[in-house]
């Protein structure tokens, strides 16, 4: 039986390769990046989880409401992040899915993007900026079991790819849902 509602999940469990160190721990607005980007979700939703490497350093800064989900295969690609996350969250009828490098989307997103998928039965929601999608994109809990055989480094794509039918582009003022962070200079951008 499913819980009434839904979750987020945030994958920061990457290697930052471009960004030259640990980008979830670069400061914004006093903060490192992975707790900037986990405040508009803490803010609309009481489950949020983040998925993380085995005896990841960054659980240390994270916010006590925060569930860790550990990704034992995270460094073969997100899609093993999502995978892993994907068999933790089976309890919820939709789930959220965003990326601790985008620390700048807003809560009315989030609170838009929870709106529609908890209305919904068998939809995936992606919000959209200038005809440009973006995250987070949220899953109704029937596309659970696809997201579990995810691998390698595409995320849910080919999710999204297979399901098009079920698909809802939402029109969002928030360019924030296209601005994630690889390298230093983005962050000043």
């Amino acid at each position: 039986m499913r819980s009434k509602g839904g979750a987020a999940v945030i994958l920061a469990a990457g290697s930052s390769q471009r960004f030259g160190a640990d980008k979830r721990l670069a400061m914004i607005n006093d903060r490192p990046m992975v707790v900037r980007a986990l405040q508009p979700y803490l803010a609309h939703l009481q489950s949020v989880y983040v998925v993380l490497r085995p005896n990841d350093s960054v659980r240390t800064v994270l916010p006590q409401e925060i569930c860790v989900i550990e990704a034992p295969d995270a460094h073969l690609g997100m899609g093993h992040s999502l995978a892993a996350a994907a068999k933790q969250l089976t309890a919820f009828e939709w789930v959220l899915v965003g990326l601790a490098d985008m620390p700048w989307i807003s809560p009315d997103t989030i609170a838009r993007v929870k709106e529609h998928i908890s209305k919904l039965e068998n939809a995936i929601v992606r919000p959209s900026y200038g005809g440009r999608s973006g995250h987070p994109v949220a899953f109704t809990a029937n596309f659970l079991d696809q997201l579990k055989t995810l691998t390698g480094d595409v995320g849910a794509r080919a999710v999204v790819d297979r399901n098009r039918a079920k698909l809802i582009d939402l029109d969002v003022d928030d360019n924030a849902i296209l601005r994630d962070i690889d390298t230093p200079e983005q962050i000043r951008e």
